[in-house]
């Protein structure tokens, strides 16, 4: 048996069936954050500076933190980490990405990247024509943080036997992370040789607390 109801689509009235176990069929006819990036809320940056990673877990250095300040008026919603390397020796290698969505608001961080309109290190729009980021993310390289227990995320092999450099990867969040106003969110390589260097970086969407209720 179906169900129906009426629902308002453009002004007019039209039908809406559920199945009969009550569930309403949605066809999509975009990919998912499509519409996200079309608002020119999406946003993507990456720290061309790398340093050497950790050769144990992360606990109170991270690697890059982004923060939302407090009276930003958005909510960050972290739906990718990035990493690219320029340093590593030659034999076969690993890195590790870890994440922390820090408990506790804390104190303002240091803008390590600078929020500048173009060039090499801009934060870059998801939207051709979006223009230049209007927002006031804090991104810290190599904050002190609180540990407040630290998960992987991705592990990438490098199975060669030549020092590689000019590596990269983004890796999607299978669950968005969200950054409240006053949060933060960190990220650190784990690596296999200390020599390995990283540089890490966010794709990430900034929304009203209305798009999330």
């Amino acid at each position: 048996m179906q169900t129906k109801i009426r629902a308002i689509n453009d002004g007019a009235e039209v039908d809406v069936v559920a199945n009969g176990n009550g569930a309403l069929n949605v066809y999509k006819h975009i990919p998912d954050m499509a519409s996200l990036s079309y608002a020119g809320k999406v946003w993507q940056v990456q720290d061309q500076t790398t340093t050497a990673g950790l050769t144990a877990p992360p606990t109170t250095t991270a690697g890059l933190t982004m923060q939302n300040p407090a009276a930003s008026g958005r909510i960050y919603v972290v739906l990718g980490v990035s990493f690219i390397g320029d340093v590593t020796p030659a034999a076969i290698e690993q890195v590790t990405i870890w994440h922390c969505a820090h408990k506790l608001a804390a104190a303002a961080l240091t803008r390590d990247i600078t929020l500048q309109a173009t060039g090499a290190a801009a934060i870059m729009g998801m939207a051709a024509l979006q223009g230049a980021y209007d927002g006031s993310i804090i991104l810290d390289r190599g904050a002190s943080v609180v540990d407040d227990g630290w998960c992987p995320i991705s592990t990438v092999d490098f199975h060669i036997g030549v020092s590689l450099v000019d590596f990269g990867l983004l890796i999607p969040l299978i669950v968005p992370v969200i950054v409240p106003e006053g949060g933060s969110y960190s990220v650190a390589p784990l690596v296999t040789e200390a020599t390995q260097e990283i540089g890490l970086g966010f794709l990430w969407a900034e929304v009203e607390v209305e798009d999330l209720s």
